[in-house]
Protein backbone atom coordinates (compact mmCIF):
# COMPACT_ATOMS: atom_id res chain seq x y z
CA UNK A 1 0.00 0.00 0.00
CA UNK A 2 1.21 3.56 -1.11
CA UNK A 3 1.27 6.34 1.10
CA UNK A 4 1.75 9.94 1.31
CA UNK A 5 2.48 12.17 3.65
CA UNK A 6 1.57 15.78 4.27
CA UNK A 7 2.95 18.17 7.05
CA UNK A 8 3.01 21.90 7.71
CA UNK A 9 3.65 24.84 10.69
CA UNK A 10 2.23 28.42 9.76
CA UNK A 11 3.98 29.82 12.70
CA UNK A 12 7.71 29.49 14.43
CA UNK A 13 5.78 28.88 17.77
CA UNK A 14 4.16 25.91 16.74
CA UNK A 15 7.53 24.63 15.25
CA UNK A 16 8.72 25.39 18.69
CA UNK A 17 5.87 23.39 21.04
CA UNK A 18 6.05 19.92 19.78
CA UNK A 19 4.54 20.19 15.96
CA UNK A 20 7.77 20.69 14.15
CA UNK A 21 7.91 19.61 10.87
CA UNK A 22 10.93 17.30 11.99
CA UNK A 23 8.68 15.98 14.43
CA UNK A 24 5.74 15.67 12.13
CA UNK A 25 8.07 13.83 9.76
CA UNK A 26 8.92 11.24 12.03
CA UNK A 27 5.75 10.66 13.74
CA UNK A 28 4.41 10.02 10.00
CA UNK A 29 7.17 7.63 9.36
CA UNK A 30 6.65 5.82 12.56
CA UNK A 31 2.84 5.40 11.63
CA UNK A 32 4.05 3.76 8.48
CA UNK A 33 6.19 1.88 9.59
CA UNK A 34 3.93 0.18 11.94
CA UNK A 35 1.32 -0.32 9.52
CA UNK A 36 3.73 -1.80 6.42
CA UNK A 37 2.82 1.25 4.18
CA UNK A 38 5.07 2.71 1.86
CA UNK A 39 5.79 5.74 2.15
CA UNK A 40 6.36 7.09 -0.97
CA UNK A 41 6.62 11.46 -0.03
CA UNK A 42 5.70 14.04 2.53
CA UNK A 43 4.65 17.13 1.07
CA UNK A 44 5.22 20.19 2.85
CA UNK A 45 4.23 23.77 3.77
CA UNK A 46 6.17 25.72 6.01
CA UNK A 47 5.08 29.43 6.98
CA UNK A 48 1.59 28.74 5.81
CA UNK A 49 -1.63 28.76 6.77
CA UNK A 50 -4.10 26.02 6.94
CA UNK A 51 -7.38 28.49 6.44
CA UNK A 52 -7.30 27.82 2.68
CA UNK A 53 -5.56 25.22 0.42
CA UNK A 54 -3.53 27.70 -1.53
CA UNK A 55 -0.36 26.54 -0.73
CA UNK A 56 2.16 24.90 -2.47
CA UNK A 57 2.93 21.51 -0.42
CA UNK A 58 -0.92 20.79 -0.46
CA UNK A 59 -1.03 21.79 -4.25
CA UNK A 60 1.39 19.40 -5.38
CA UNK A 61 0.65 16.75 -2.99
CA UNK A 62 -3.18 16.78 -4.57
CA UNK A 63 -1.84 16.80 -8.15
CA UNK A 64 -0.11 13.71 -7.01
CA UNK A 65 -3.29 12.09 -5.24
CA UNK A 66 -5.35 12.38 -8.65
CA UNK A 67 -2.62 10.96 -10.52
CA UNK A 68 -3.59 7.62 -8.44
CA UNK A 69 -1.82 4.95 -6.95
CA UNK A 70 -2.00 6.25 -3.39
CA UNK A 71 -3.63 4.50 -0.47
CA UNK A 72 -3.59 6.41 2.23
CA UNK A 73 -2.94 9.94 3.39
CA UNK A 74 -0.86 10.97 6.65
CA UNK A 75 -0.92 13.45 8.70
CA UNK A 76 0.28 14.18 12.37
CA UNK A 77 -2.81 16.06 12.71
CA UNK A 78 -6.35 16.82 11.24
CA UNK A 79 -5.30 20.47 11.71
CA UNK A 80 -2.20 20.37 9.59
CA UNK A 81 -4.50 19.07 6.45
CA UNK A 82 -6.92 22.20 6.98
CA UNK A 83 -8.46 24.28 9.34
CA UNK A 84 -11.68 24.90 7.62
CA UNK A 85 -13.82 21.30 8.10
CA UNK A 86 -15.42 21.95 4.74
CA UNK A 87 -11.97 21.93 3.11
CA UNK A 88 -11.22 19.00 4.68
CA UNK A 89 -14.62 17.08 4.16
CA UNK A 90 -14.21 18.68 0.41
CA UNK A 91 -10.50 17.18 -0.06
CA UNK A 92 -11.32 13.80 1.49
CA UNK A 93 -14.08 13.34 -0.55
Amino acid sequence: MNAIGYIRVSTDMQADKGTSLDNQVERIIEFCQKRGLFLENIYEDAGFSGKNTKRPGFQDMMKRINKGGVTALVVWHSTRFARNLRDFINHMD
